[in-house]
């Protein structure tokens, strides 16, 4: 019995449905969402921002070093995608995507510097931050010492999580708050605000209430000598601490404005000067007098008519020279 071409063929369809029905095949994904993949970016970049928040709450890095740190982080992890160790940097590019100025990026090269030179903690960092001269300019490079070897741990969430372990030295002043107190010995300070008026013809003053800024000296801070009773000395002391900056009302009412009156303009010349000015003193040589007007304007006397030349004359009427004829 001979087989046909056509049952060859029909056959060897049957084999490839077969096949292709009994072969596992990738779910779709369920309605409503976009993918697995998608999701997969949407959790790590929540992740992200998870990681980002957590570092501004151990104040290892300010808010906006944060917002540095993360582009460099994400600048790292695109580099190790691209098969490269290293990354280059611009303060321009920074400043337009983080929103951050270039001192907060320098601040932040600094804080991160101290990391990186110490010998514990330098090599447990995602990336290292150094600065290249070429063309006689500093550039920055972001540069990652040591690839890990699952891919999991290249992304800019895993760079992050171990920076999140930063601690601020105590070498590094807190940032943020008020700092109202006196620049040399710290004691508080007496605040006076004046508003002026830019009129010169009004000058109108407003003076607000003085108040005290400035952190007062705690109990411990005092140094009153102690009290000597009956041979023993002795030295208590009950102080209200002020509140902080961050206790503070942000409302302020100013209840005397209304009550001050014009006090004319502000006098910023010295006593010695007024002195000086009522004493007798060379004033100088009087100005020179105003020159004369000079005369009314009149008009020009009128040239005669001989003075015309007979080319420019104007004749007179038609009938006028018929009468003279």
């Amino acid at each position: 019995m001979s087989i046909t071409r056509e049952e060859i063929v029909a056959e060897l369809r049957n084999a490839a449905l077969i096949e292709a029905l009994s072969k596992r095949q990738r779910p779709e994904p369920p309605t409503g969402t976009d993918g697995e993949e998608t999701c997969r970016a949407c959790a790590e970049q929540l992740r992200e921002h998870k990681l980002a928040d957590q570092m501004r709450r151990e104040r290892a890095f300010s808010a906006g070093e944060v917002e540095v740190v993360r582009y460099y982080s994400r600048q790292a992890a695109a580099a190790i995608s691209q098969g490269k160790p290293k990354a280059s940097v611009w303060s321009e590019e920074t400043e337009r995507i983080t929103g951050q100025s270039p001192s907060t990026a320098t601040r932040l090269h600094k804080a991160y510097e101290t990391f990186q030179d110490d010998p514990e903690i330098g090599p447990t960092l995602p990336f290292r931050i150094e600065k290249v001269t070429r063309d006689k300019k500093d550039h920055i490079e972001i540069v990652v010492t040591n690839v890990p070897d699952d891919p999991a741990e290249r992304t800019t969430a895993a760079m992050l999580a171990k920076l999140t372990t930063l601690r601020r030295p105590a070498s590094r002043g807190s940032h943020g708050g008020a700092r109202d107190a006196c620049p040399k010995c710290q004691s508080p300070m007496t605040r006076t605000t004046y508003d002026v008026c830019q009129n010169d013809a009004c000058g109108h003053m407003v003076t607000h209430p003085s108040k005290t800024v400035g952190r007062a000296p705690f109990h411990d801070e005092t140094d009153s000598p102690p009290v000597e009773i009956g041979g023993d000395l002795y030295a208590v002391e009950v102080r209200a601490e002020r509140p902080f900056h961050d206790e503070t009302k942000r409302e302020r009412t100013y209840r005397k404005q209304d009550e001050t009156v014009s006090r004319g303009r502000i006098s910023f010349v010295s006593r010695e000067d007024q002195e000086w000015a009522d004493s007798p003193h060379y004033w100088g040589e009087a100005p020179p007098d105003d020159p004369p007007e000079p005369p009314a304007w009149t008009p020009p006397p009128i040239a005669p008519r001989s003075h015309i030349a007979p080319a420019f004359r104007r004749l007179p009427p038609p009938a006028m020279r018929r009468a003279e004829g």
